[in-house]
């Protein structure tokens, strides 16, 4: 039997595409044999894999102007312009916890 492979592209909000075609394979059960991310590809595979609909687009849209995720101050503080303790550590096991 063939096996089906899913990669998942990076770059960031773009990746908001990519959350509505999962939540479409969750929605009409459409599983794969493996799935390999890059960065927001990679956060996006863990919410399907996780059978989470919407959490993808969720985590996303719902921090978009939080300073604390996405914000100069965060590059002049951290030297990164995304907030990562927010993104993974808050988001995934406090405010939309993943179901490991």
């Amino acid at each position: 039997m063939d096996k089906i492979g899913l990669i998942l592209e990076g770059g960031g909000m773009r990746g908001i595409y990519t959350a509505g075609v999962l939540d479409f394979f969750i929605d009409k059960n459409i599983e794969v044999d493996l799935v390999v991310g890059v960065s927001a590809g990679g956060c996006h595979a863990a919410s399907y894999l996780s059978k989470q609909y919407k959490r993808a687009f969720r985590t996303n849209i719902d921090y978009l102007h939080d300073k604390e995720y996405l914000s100069f101050r965060n590059l002049i503080k951290t030297g990164s312009i995304f907030g990562m303790d927010l993104m993974f550590n808050k988001i995934p096991n406090e405010l939309y916890p993943y179901d490991y």
